[in-house]
This record gives structure tokens, C-alpha cells and sequence, in this order.
């Protein structure tokens, strides 16, 4: 069973929202305004009764991620250059992919980009064999038919280390997953998150989860 926690998670929104930010980092959680519209496995077959991708309870293990995130960026540095070189590499492997090399983005290209959406998330009663599972999230921000995006899934095992002296911090897996924007409903976007058959296991494994939207910033 998943251990509870408290917690504040940030979230920037923008241009139809309030809320400020700072350099495209979060300030507000989207978890209160974030709702899931459908579920559907990438096969087409229905989903086993009792399974489920949910929008979870805010945890403690985020407030530690944007505060990160938030220092990172405040001298000056992009988004992209806060995740680990891997991390990198996956998100421009899950944006290339099926792309003609003369539409390739680079690392470079992705300076801009900005995270609009930190959600908590959980899964529950996977069974093996399901394959991955598509999940479509109604959120506040008005993404665009066509926006570039990918979808990054922490899970947080709970543990905690000492990267400076009585400064810890939480640690987490990151996971890069395929998302789009499939429609815009009232000026919400409906946006498509494939949770891969591994990262489903890594959330029901994780104390907390949290999903990420990176994206081209919103014009």
C-alpha cells in the first residue's frame, strides 16, 4: 500500500490563467484542475474492471522537485537543461521519432519549451499482459491542435539524499512518455498520454508519481 504524504506541488498556467510564474517553471499544482476524460488501451481491447490511472493525492516528494526546478531555472537556465543527459536524449528520441531528419529538433530547439502541468498521478490493479494504456487529461491550460509535447513521469521511491551539507532531496525515476493534443474542448485541451506497461509498474511500485506536460512554449 502507498504511503500518504503532504505536500505542495507548483504549476505554472498561462495566458487564460492567473496564476504566476517564473522562467517556465510551475507555481501552482494542476491537480485540482486536471480531470481524466477517457482511458483506452493502445490495443483498442477494454481495460480489465478494477484498473486504473487516477488523478492521485498531492505528495510531499513533488514540493522538493519544483523547488529544484525553480532554482534551476532561476539563473537563467532553460527547463531542458534541468534533466539528466539520458533524460535528453529520451525526450528527443520520443519527438523524432518517425520524423524526417530535416524536421529533427535539437536539444537547442528545446531551450524555450516550458512545463505548464504537474499532476499527481497513480495506477492501480494492473494486470500483466495489459500492454500500454492511452489516457486523455483535460487540462486548464489551452494547449494547440499541433503543439509539440511529451509527457515525464516521475515516481518517487520515498527515499531521500544529502546532495550538500543538511540538504536533502528526494529521489526520483524519470520516465519520457508520448503525449499530444487530441482536441480542444472550450478552450481546454484533451491531451493523449501513453503510459507504457513499465511505467504503469513503476507507479504502482512508487510511494507517489507525478506527470509532467514539457511543451513548446504557448504562442
Amino acid at each position: 500500500m502507498k504511503k500518504w504524504m503532504t505536500i505542495l506541488v507548483a504549476v505554472m498556467l498561462v495566458l487564460s490563467m492567473t496564476t504566476a510564474f517564473a522562467a517556465g517553471v510551475p507555481s501552482k499544482t494542476s491537480t485540482t484542475t486536471t480531470t481524466i476524460v477517457g482511458m483506452t488501451g493502445v490495443t483498442g481491447d477494454p481495460l480489465p474492471e478494477g484498473f486504473e490511472i487516477k488523478i492521485g493525492e498531492d505528495t510531499q516528494m513533488t514540493t522538493g522537485l519544483i523547488e529544484e526546478m525553480t532554482e534551476f531555472v532561476k539563473g537563467g537556465s532553460s527547463v531542458i537543461d534541468f534533466f539528466d543527459p539520458e533524460v535528453q536524449e529520451e525526450i528527443l528520441k520520443h519527438l523524432n521519432d518517425n520524423k524526417p531528419d530535416t524536421e529533427a529538433l535539437t536539444l537547442d530547439d528545446l531551450k524555450p519549451w516550458q512545463i505548464y502541468e504537474i499532476v499527481s498521478v497513480d495506477a492501480i490493479n494492473y494486470e500483466e499482459g495489459m500492454g500500454d494504456v492511452i489516457v486523455t487529461f483535460e487540462f486548464a491550460t489551452p494547449y494547440t491542435m499541433g503543439q509539440r509535447m511529451v509527457g515525464i513521469l516521475d515516481t518517487f521511491s520515498g527515499e531521500r539524499v544529502e546532495v550538500e551539507p543538511n540538504v536533502f532531496e528526494f529521489v526520483s525515476e524519470k520516465t519520457v512518455l508520448d503525449a499530444e493534443v487530441t482536441e480542444v474542448v472550450d478552450g481546454k485541451a484533451h491531451v493523449a498520454v501513453t503510459f507504457t506497461e513499465e511505467s504503469i509498474k513503476k507507479m504502482e511500485d512508487a510511494v507517489a508519481s507525478a506527470l509532467s506536460i514539457f511543451s513548446e512554449p504557448m504562442k
